[in-house]
This record gives C-alpha cells, structure tokens and sequence, in this order.
C-alpha cells in the first residue's frame, strides 16, 4: 500500500505528501520540496527535517499557523479524528494555501497515513477579503447618506427659523442676536459636515470624462509641498512613455489625493519625512490598470485598525483634532468614480495607500 503511494505521489504535480501519524513524511511530489524546503544546513540536520509539521513551522512563524500547527499535531495522532480536513496554512506575509488531509487505513481499518494537499487559496481569500469589506462599506455609505439626508432637511428648517427670528429683533438687542450668531455659525458648520457626508456617500455625483492622471498628481504634489514647507519631501514618479488617461473628475481625484496626502503629513507629524507619489500601469486578469501608489514614512497604521481607516469618523488621532471624514471622503469619491483604494502596507516606517482605476471603458 505504502509503495503504491509512493508511486502515486512521484508523478503528481500538485504539493503534496504522504506521512505517517508523527507527520514524518514518506513521499512527496517534486513541487511539494519547493513549497516546503528542507533545511540542508549540517548545523541543523535532525530528525525534524523529515518532520511535515516541522517545516510548515519554519516557513510559517506566526500565531496563527502556530494555532494550525497544534490542530494538525492532534488531528494526526487521532485524537477522534479519521476523516478528511481542511484548514487554511499561512504560507509567509500574506500567502495561504488549503491543506487538506486525507485518511488512508490499513486493513484493520485505522489510520495508517495521511495525504497532504496544498492548493494556493491566496487569490481567494484577498478577493473574499475585499468583497466582505466592499460590502461593509457600502452598508456604511448607504446610512451615511440617508443621515446626511434627513439631517439636511431639519437643518434647513432650523436655519431659516434663526434667520426669521434675527429679523423679529431690534437691531440695538446685541446679546440677542450674539446667541443667533453662535446657534447660526454652529448649523452651517453642520451644513459643511452633512456635505461632506454627502460625498463619502456619492450623492453629490459630478460628470467624469476621459482625461490624464499627470496634471492632478503634479497639482497635488505642489499644494502638499506648500503645505509640508522644507520638512517633508514630496517626489513624483510619473512615466512618461505610458498613457495615463482613465475616466474620472479631475477636482473629485484632485480632492481625494489631497485628503490622502494631508492624512499621510498628518502621520509625519513634525519630523522631517517624506511623501512619494508613483504612477504606474499593471495588467491584472488581462485588464489594465492604473495605479497611483502614496507611500510615507509616517508612524504607519496598526494591523488591527487597517480594515477601519476609510469609515467616516473614525480616526487613530484626537477626536478633537480629527474629524475622521479625510479617508472616508477619499474613498467615497475614488469609488464614485470606478476606483478602488486600500491600505497596502503599512509598517512602523510607513504606509502605502494604492488607489486603482480600471482603463478599459468596459471595465
């Protein structure tokens, strides 16, 4: 039986192994050892070099392929488990493969060994990833808008009764009208609020037509490096043989870059930094794609708030310097106009924002 698998396993081309209950492995394809490399080094030759769970750990070293690691240890020592299982295994920053391990019994029907499958599930778990955010996010901008709406309304009302009571009192009554003044300055500042509600949730669509990226990336660029003074550098990297003409509204993108650059200055703070923006095209699932790439040397953002940087209100900053409405009008209006945005990368040197616009009119 054993040497049968053996066989089987030589002329596969998909990774995979067979092992023994101790995970040690009896046979594997060839692009299982390119997946899972043994370590050939004389210093660290043992026993675990045959070892599967062994050099998943070597290729894997975080918490949850940890958590993985312990589940598969018990699941082949049968631990009232003899079926077939499936779980996913990090594979190195953000790569993931589906193991799933199949049962093979000897003729007294018990568990003699275990086949290894490995399929690459990288691509859909990033596509699972982001429609599960998309989703979210268009939940968010729908009750954003019908708030902005029903706010609007009342405001409206609110604003014209002050304006009816300020021509119902006599001009000399200044302690008065200075409350009328307070309660009138509060509402609009509301009003500006509600419109930029109105944006993050694209009720306040403008035409877009075919144009080039290059002069709202260059315009952007300068105001952000008024803006820095001498302490940061903002440099532009723009080819110039390409052609870099999506449909879009040049003030909508002029508006979210800018939002997207002040919140970059804004994780700068006060030290000397820089600001870089790259203007590329890829060719993803054959669609060509423009890309805009903002990279900072900011404090970067947290993994466990990444996923929450673009809801309206929210902010890693004090609440009473930062509104939290910068990144989620940013992506409100680069939606509106067919475009995605993400956080990259991020790390304690840095953060990468990537903002993605289809070039194919079809797209």
């Amino acid at each position: 039986m054993l040497d049968d698998l053996r066989r089987w396993v030589k002329i596969q081309t998909a990774p995979m192994a067979v092992t023994d209950l101790d995970s040690v492995v009896m046979a594997e394809s060839p692009t299982f050892e390119s997946l899972f490399p043994t370590d050939t080094s004389t210093a660290t030759q043992s026993a675990d070099s045959v070892n599967l769970t062994a050099r998943i750990h070597a290729h894997c070293r975080d918490v949850s392929s940890l958590e993985t690691l312990r589940r598969l240890r018990g699941w082949l020592r049968g631990y009232g488990v003899e079926s077939i299982q499936s779980v996913l295994v990090p594979h190195g920053g953000d790569r993931y493969f589906r193991l799933t391990l199949l049962p093979q019994y000897d003729s007294q029907q018990r568990v003699a060994f275990w086949i290894w499958m490995f399929e690459d599930a990288s691509q859909c778990l990033r596509l699972e990833q982001y429609q599960t955010h998309s989703e979210k996010m268009r939940s968010i901008s729908r009750l954003a808008g019908g708030m902005a709406h029903e706010f609007n309304n009342l405001l409206t009302a609110v604003l014209g009764h002050l304006e009816l009571l300020r021509t119902k009192i006599p001009v000399h009554e200044t302690h008065i009208t200075q409350h009328i003044d307070k309660a009138e300055h509060a509402g609009l500042r509301a009003g500006q609020l509600i419109m930029q509600l109105r944006k993050f949730a694209g009720r306040d669509r403008q035409s877009q037509e075919r144009q080039s990226v290059v002069p709202v990336v260059r315009k952007v660029c300068e105001q952000l490096q008024r803006t820095g003074q001498d302490r940061v550098q903002i440099t532009q990297t723009i080819p110039a043989d390409s052609c870099l003409s999506v449909r879009l509204n040049a003030a909508q993108l002029e508006d979210a870059l800018l939002k997207l650059g002040a919140n970059a200055l804004e994780a700068i703070g006060d030290q000397p930094g820089r600001i870089e923006f790259h203007v590329r095209v890829v060719v993803q699932d054959d669609t060509p794609l423009l890309q805009i790439l903002i990279r900072d040397s900011g404090c970067g953002v947290p993994t466990s708030v990444r996923d929450r940087v673009f809801e309206p209100f929210f902010t890693t900053r004090d609440p009473a310097t930062s509104s939290g409405l910068g990144m989620a009008i940013a992506y409100g209006l680069i939606e509106e106009m067919g475009g995605a945005v993400q956080v990259t990368d991020s790390s304690a040197n840095g953060t990468e924002i990537t903002v993605t616009f289809p070039m194919s009119a079809d797209a």
